[in-house]
């Protein structure tokens, strides 16, 4: 009797490749970028400090009173393998959760035109690359309480500091990839 081949680990081993290869071709998308303006590695891991930097005050999660901890995660992970991912699909389009190990996951979103995601604040600093399409993200600033808007197109990349209130509205339909530098607490 012929063995049909395992569909499910096949696709999901093409979506680890393409997480993967997507995340390095907007990182090296960014750092050529930043190379072009500036000509160092050292411009780059400036420009990483001055991120570490611009993080919010430790306290500021716990002074601001409208700040509540987020709800249980919709798509929780521990039961799902290592390289394997879990989806959630509604009105906005959807999201692709794929599980690394254990407390690292990357998210993958479709989103469709006109729909915002995020909304959030956590305690450490989270990466960003439009993969296509065009979002525009809405961070405030935990030290002044200032508003930035950074308008983002296919393969531009931004890190938003620890403990900055952010939110993404799209203004095309967009597909993102995100992660965090260290293991994902929301607020």
């Amino acid at each position: 009797q012929r063995q049909l081949p395992n569909i499910q680990g096949m696709v999901s081993r093409i979506l680890e490749h393409v997480l993967v290869s997507s995340i390095c071709v907007g990182l090296c998308a960014w750092l050529m970028r930043s190379r072009r303006r500036k000509g160092s590695i050292e411009h780059i891991m400036e420009a990483v400090k001055a991120v570490q930097k611009q993080a919010g005050p430790p306290g500021v999660l716990a002074s601001w009173g409208h700040v509540h901890p987020a709800p249980p995660e919709s798509m929780p992970m521990d039961k799902v393998p290592a390289g394997q991912a879990a989806s959630h699909t509604d009105g906005r389009g959807s999201i692709y959760k794929f599980k690394v190990h254990d407390g690292v996951t990357v998210n993958m979103y479709y989103t469709k035109q006109g729909y915002r995601r995020s909304g959030d604040v956590h305690d450490c600093t989270q990466y960003d690359v439009v993969l296509s399409g065009t979002a525009r993200l809405r961070m405030i600033d935990g030290n002044s309480g200032k508003e930035k808007i950074v308008e983002m197109g296919p393969m531009d990349f931004v890190a938003i500091p620890a403990r900055t209130p952010h939110l993404f509205e799209f203004t095309s339909d967009c597909c993102l990839l995100e992660w965090w530098g260290a293991p994902l607490r929301a607020w």
